[in-house]
């Protein structure tokens, strides 16, 4: 795994402190297209950052609090968000190919055209997720919760949905 460098390192402590005050003191965390790959920032509290276009592959955010992050173009190839909270963020157009996704939450979050395939999605939950056009071929849903996701024109071919639940409510 990479460190992060010092500039890094305070300007992450800076939405700490933006997060903790509620925007009155430090600063939103914006880094479009940054390059945080094989970068371990698993636990912490990314809430609300602006990552368009960043660069994630091979990253580790196990159990990392990303709601309503901006991730919109973001490269996680092979990055492992395990138990991530992804809670109304923006995926649109990411490339999460081989991602792990295990146990991530991402209800009501949107993901418009985004690259899942091999990635693996066990139990994940995906309510009310907006997945139109998103390709999930060969990926794993395995006991993922999928009640009132849009899955308009999703590519599944040969994906696992042993178990998903919600099925019957998906709207396409």
């Amino acid at each position: 795994m990479k460190q992060l460098n010092a500039e890094w390192r305070e300007k992450l402590r800076l939405h700490q402190e933006w997060l903790s005050s509620r925007g009155k003191t430090g600063q939103q965390l914006w880094a479009e297209d940054a390059d945080f790959s094989e970068v371990d920032l698993s636990g912490m509290n990314l809430s609300e950052v602006q990552l368009p276009g960043v660069k994630l592959d091979g990253a580790t955010l196990r159990n990392t609090d990303l709601f309503s992050a901006n991730l919109a173009s973001a490269s996680l190839v092979g990055a492992d968000l395990t138990g991530a909270m992804l809670n109304k963020a923006t995926l649109d157009y990411a490339l999460c190919e081989k991602a792990i996704l295990r146990d991530a939450q991402l209800i009501r979050s949107s993901l418009l055209e985004t690259n899942l395939r091999h990635a693996d999605l066990t139990n994940t939950d995906l309510r009310s997720a907006y997945l139109a056009e998103t390709n999930l071929e060969h990926a794993i849903l395995r006991g993922a919760h999928l009640d009132h996701a849009s899955l308009n024109h999703v590519c599944l071919v040969g994906t696992d949905l042993r178990g998903a639940i919600g099925l019957g409510t998906v709207l396409s």
